[in-house]
């Protein structure tokens, strides 16, 4: 085998492994990315549930107090 043919041999085979590694590296940081997405979904769809429910039970806690005024002012007259 001459110099030559090894040189040539070598890039191939660098270039070969240069692209496994670019084709992989992209799948994994794709991958990892929609996961991040898919748990920045999670996180702001479970946020948003619990300020649903706050403002859910605050609204009730005040339906409630404005009842006891109401049955209170009436109660009165």
């Amino acid at each position: 085998m001459t110099k030559q043919s090894k040189n040539k041999k070598s890039k191939g085979l660098t270039i070969l492994l240069g692209s496994a590694g670019g084709i992989l590296l992209g799948w994994a940081l794709n991958k990892y990315g929609k996961d991040q997405m898919k748990q920045l979904y999670y996180k702001m769809t479970d946020k948003i549930e619990d300020i649903q429910n706050k403002w859910y039970t605050d609204g009730e806690k005040r339906a409630q107090t404005l009842e006891k005024i109401k049955s209170e002012v009436e109660s009165e007259r």
